[in-house]
Order: C-alpha cells, then sequence, then structure tokens
C-alpha cells in the first residue's frame, strides 16, 4: 500500500534490501524519509546515525513503537486533514 501511495502522488521511492549491512544502507540514505519494519529499526537508526539522517524522518510501517509514527497513523491523518478541513468538517 505505501508503495501504490508514493506512486500515485509521484513521489520518487526506492526499496531497500533487509539484506543491507549498516555501512551498505548508510551509502543507500539519500532519501528524505524512511519507512522500515519494527524489527529494522536500530540498523536503520545506527547507519541514520553514522551519515547524520534526522532520527525524526524514521517512520515505521506498522505495529507500535513508542514515539514513532507508523504509516496507517499517518495515511489518516493526511486523509482527515484532506477531507474534513478542505470541507470546514472537523
Amino acid at each position: 500500500m505505501l508503495l501504490h501511495s508514493l506512486l500515485a502522488i509521484s513521489t520518487p521511492s526506492a526499496p531497500l534490501s533487509h539484506y543491507y549491512t549498516p555501512f551498505e544502507l548508510a551509502h543507500a540514505l539519500r532519501a528524505t524519509i524512511i519507512f522500515v519494519q519494527p524489527k529494522f529499526l536500530p540498523l536503520v537508526q545506527m547507519a541514520a546515525k553514522d551519515v547524520g539522517f534526522p532520527d525524526d524522518h524514521i517512520y515505521i510501517f506498522e505495529g507500535k513503537i513508542e514515539g514513532r509514527r507508523n504509516f496507517g497513523e499517518m495515511s489518516r491523518e493526511e486523509f482527515h486533514t484532506e477531507t474534513c478541513c478542505s470541507t470546514g468538517r472537523k
């Protein structure tokens, strides 16, 4: 669903392999935001720190991790903003 959403709004994206080492991942981080499976969050955070990628631009696909938004929450918030606020409803 995420990839389809990005394609629908013409947003460049690049899937990354979960087999990447921190060194390989650090060289692939040319993005503005990252979505990651919760179990790979520590690996991505380590690589992001090495290249100075902002931690608050790392989101999870699904599940709950304290202090992290997931894709479902973001898409619901965006949908609410676009449908309700543009029509004046709350």
